[in-house]
Protein backbone atom coordinates (compact mmCIF):
# COMPACT_ATOMS: atom_id res chain seq x y z
CA UNK A 1 0.00 0.00 0.00
CA UNK A 2 1.04 3.34 -0.43
CA UNK A 3 1.88 5.24 2.59
CA UNK A 4 -0.22 8.70 2.57
CA UNK A 5 2.10 11.98 2.29
CA UNK A 6 1.32 15.51 3.76
CA UNK A 7 3.17 18.43 4.77
CA UNK A 8 4.00 19.75 8.09
CA UNK A 9 5.18 22.86 9.33
CA UNK A 10 8.33 22.81 11.10
CA UNK A 11 9.38 25.18 13.89
CA UNK A 12 12.24 26.74 12.36
CA UNK A 13 10.97 26.57 8.81
CA UNK A 14 10.70 30.64 7.48
CA UNK A 15 8.00 31.61 5.18
CA UNK A 16 8.93 31.20 1.53
CA UNK A 17 10.80 27.91 2.15
CA UNK A 18 9.17 24.26 0.91
CA UNK A 19 8.56 22.48 4.42
CA UNK A 20 10.11 18.71 4.22
CA UNK A 21 7.41 16.25 3.71
CA UNK A 22 7.19 13.44 5.95
CA UNK A 23 5.73 10.19 6.18
CA UNK A 24 2.61 9.08 7.87
CA UNK A 25 0.98 5.50 8.95
CA UNK A 26 -1.38 3.72 6.00
CA UNK A 27 -4.90 4.63 6.49
CA UNK A 28 -5.45 1.11 5.88
CA UNK A 29 -3.31 -1.77 6.94
CA UNK A 30 -2.29 -4.92 4.61
CA UNK A 31 -4.53 -7.38 6.29
CA UNK A 32 -7.28 -4.76 5.95
CA UNK A 33 -6.99 -4.03 2.22
CA UNK A 34 -6.76 -8.12 1.52
CA UNK A 35 -9.96 -8.53 3.69
CA UNK A 36 -11.67 -5.51 1.65
CA UNK A 37 -10.07 -7.37 -1.68
CA UNK A 38 -11.76 -10.86 -0.80
CA UNK A 39 -15.08 -8.59 0.03
CA UNK A 40 -14.87 -6.86 -3.29
CA UNK A 41 -14.45 -10.12 -5.39
CA UNK A 42 -17.17 -11.85 -3.55
CA UNK A 43 -19.27 -8.64 -4.35
CA UNK A 44 -18.42 -8.51 -8.10
CA UNK A 45 -19.00 -12.18 -8.06
CA UNK A 46 -22.77 -12.04 -6.43
CA UNK A 47 -23.30 -9.06 -9.30
CA UNK A 48 -22.37 -11.22 -12.07
CA UNK A 49 -24.43 -14.10 -10.95
CA UNK A 50 -27.37 -12.09 -10.38
CA UNK A 51 -27.22 -10.14 -13.66
CA UNK A 52 -27.22 -13.93 -15.27
CA UNK A 53 -30.19 -14.73 -13.12
CA UNK A 54 -32.15 -11.50 -14.44
CA UNK A 55 -30.98 -12.24 -18.15
CA UNK A 56 -32.66 -15.73 -17.74
CA UNK A 57 -35.81 -14.70 -16.12
CA UNK A 58 -36.08 -12.02 -18.96
CA UNK A 59 -36.24 -14.55 -21.65
CA UNK A 60 -38.74 -16.46 -19.42
CA UNK A 61 -41.05 -13.35 -18.92
CA UNK A 62 -40.44 -13.09 -23.11
CA UNK A 63 -41.65 -16.50 -23.31
CA UNK A 64 -44.58 -16.40 -21.24
CA UNK A 65 -45.32 -12.40 -22.63
CA UNK A 66 -45.79 -14.26 -26.06
CA UNK A 67 -47.79 -17.17 -24.86
CA UNK A 68 -50.48 -14.65 -23.28
CA UNK A 69 -50.17 -12.58 -26.18
CA UNK A 70 -51.37 -15.90 -28.68
CA UNK A 71 -53.73 -16.61 -25.78
CA UNK A 72 -55.25 -13.35 -26.32
CA UNK A 73 -55.68 -13.28 -30.04
CA UNK A 74 -57.47 -17.32 -29.84
CA UNK A 75 -59.61 -15.45 -26.83
CA UNK A 76 -61.17 -12.54 -29.14
CA UNK A 77 -61.36 -14.68 -32.02
CA UNK A 78 -63.82 -17.03 -29.67
CA UNK A 79 -65.53 -14.22 -28.69
CA UNK A 80 -65.48 -12.43 -32.23
CA UNK A 81 -67.21 -16.08 -33.34
CA UNK A 82 -69.49 -16.18 -30.62
CA UNK A 83 -71.15 -12.92 -30.84
CA UNK A 84 -72.07 -13.85 -33.96
CA UNK A 85 -73.78 -16.87 -33.17
CA UNK A 86 -75.94 -14.72 -30.54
Amino acid sequence: MDHAMHREPCSGSQEGQPLPLQMSEPLVSEGDAQELRQILRKLKSLALDTEKELERQDEALDGITAAVDRTTLTIDKHNRRAKKLT
